[in-house]
């Protein structure tokens, strides 16, 4: 999306990937008009859901070296975005949108990422299609999927609310429900205690 296109005021919002924290967003680069807007192939690539998440993935040092990926859903379509911001798009009817967001939100699939994709990369990194396509997601079940995606649920009824950022209790809220999912990625991929305590940092 071109910058030069964005204006104050508008009728859809444009985000650049600063916007965007987990399953939230905050604030927003300007507004495109009706009139800025001439469908094509790229325009209806926007107007449809998708995940969006931060395209530059910076590596952190402390408390130990690791990378988080951050993204966030735009379930109505109506968000455009900057090329800082990736968008994903399920083409599988099989898995649903909220839990993908949930499996990238997590610290397994970051863990993961961070490791065996990025090889432990120092540098800034891009989460684009390449990298994204390397993730491995396991075969849900309908009941994973539901059970997954209730919480997240509960979490965008959060991040979503007006005070979000200023309400340190809606904020320790969210991340027991990220301590939620975060244990049921665990149990399916069927980590031990061990695994879990590599992850999550506590060993090497």
């Amino acid at each position: 999306m071109c910058r030069s296109r964005i204006n104050k005021k508008g009728d859809f919002p444009v985000i650049g990937g600063a916007n965007i924290f987990k399953y939230g967003l905050n604030g927003h680069k300007g507004f495109l008009t009706k009139k800025d807007i001439h469908e094509n192939r790229k325009v209806e690539f926007f107007k449809q859901p998708k995940i969006i998440s931060q395209n530059i993935i910076a590596h952190i040092q402390k408390p130990f070296p690791h990378m988080m990926i951050i993204a966030s859903l735009d379930n109505a379509g109506i968000v455009f975005n900057l090329d800082t911001v990736n968008n994903t798009i399920i083409t599988d009817k099989i898995y649903d949108h909220k839990f993908i967001l949930a499996m990238l939100n997590s610290k397994l699939t970051s863990w993961y990422s961070y490791k065996f994709i990025y090889c432990s990369a120092i540098r800034t990194m891009h989460f684009d299609e390449y990298y994204i396509g390397k993730i491995p997601i396991f075969r849900a079940t309908k009941n994973d999927q539901q059970n997954i995606s209730a919480i997240v649920d509960r979490i965008l009824l959060l991040t979503h609310s007006d005070d979000y950022q200023q309400n340190p209790t809606k904020q320790a809220k969210v991340k027991e429900y990220e301590k939620e999912i975060d244990q049921m990625v665990y149990e399916r991929y069927g980590l031990t205690e061990e695994e879990i305590k590599i992850v999550e940092g506590n060993i090497n």
